[in-house]
């Protein structure tokens, strides 16, 4: 609702697209540790590999590309789309990036996933649920196309179990959500999904 789900437009995230990288994997990024969360996470994915919400490709350098089949990445901005083909063209040409398969980029909502059930070993969704209008049917997509025995990975913002950052929390998420491009950092996406 309100300034949330203004900011979770396709077209605002387009505007937010050059900028992106700067805000969401710079000082303060690090600071906070998001950089180090993230090369804790995508490491562990193997196999055939659906990212949801790539964005402009931050994750695509931190691949184990041994352990990956085929790999996927979706998200529901062109402009994030096309700094993520920016920098899948920039580490193809320094060989940085050598998969079985060419990675797959494709402009797709997380809620409206266009593939078949059960087509992936690994999905991954890296602080993209906190933007997204209906999160818990992201996630219910995300589960659909996971194969037996596949794991889904996210990396979240989410309301905190201690009562007093939980508190805060709620007191400065519209503030929060209206600067951080509709982010809602208070939500409980996993209580909401069981």
């Amino acid at each position: 609702p309100g300034a949330a789900s203004a900011a979770s437009t396709p077209a605002e995230y387009d505007r937010f697209a050059p900028s992106y990288d700067t805000t969401n994997d710079g000082p303060l990024a690090s600071v906070f540790g998001i950089r180090g969360l993230r090369r804790e996470i995508v490491p562990l994915l193997e196999g055939d590999v659906l990212e949801v919400a790539v964005g402009t490709g931050l994750n695509l350098p931190l691949y184990r590309l041994a352990n990956i089949s085929s790999l996927t990445a979706v998200d529901n901005s062109p402009g994030m789309l096309l700094q993520a083909r920016d920098r899948l063209s920039r580490m193809q040409a320094a060989g940085e990036l050598a998969l079985p398969r060419p990675p797959r980029l494709a402009l797709m909502d997380a809620e409206r996933l266009e593939f078949p059930d059960a087509s992936f070993d690994r999905v991954v969704d890296t602080f993209s649920l906190c933007v997204m209008p209906r999160p818990v049917e992201a996630m219910k997509e995300m589960r659909r196309v996971l194969r037996p025995g596949g794991r889904v990975l996210l990396l979240e913002h989410a309301r905190s179990e201690s009562a007093l950052l939980g508190l805060y929390q709620d007191a400065v998420a519209e503030p929060v959500s209206m600067g951080g491009k509709g982010c809602r950092w208070n939500q409980r996406v996993l209580e909401d999904a069981a």
